[in-house]
């Protein structure tokens, strides 16, 4: 039996090898997160490396 499904449900994923451009914007654009949001800059290589070493 499936539940059904809300509106107010939220539903999660793995990110995958596509969504890096995403997190590369969000490392190294402080407009993509808000001037409160953005925790200033740091390597942009991270992410990627952080892929590459476990996905």
């Amino acid at each position: 039996m499936t539940p059904p499904k809300h509106a107010d449900t939220v539903h999660l994923r793995a990110f995958t090898e596509g969504d890096l451009a995403f997190l590369d914007r969000l490392c190294t654009d402080p407009d993509a997160l808000g001037e409160f949001e953005w925790p200033g800059f740091g390597d942009p290589r991270a992410p990627r490396k952080r892929w590459e070493t476990d996905g």
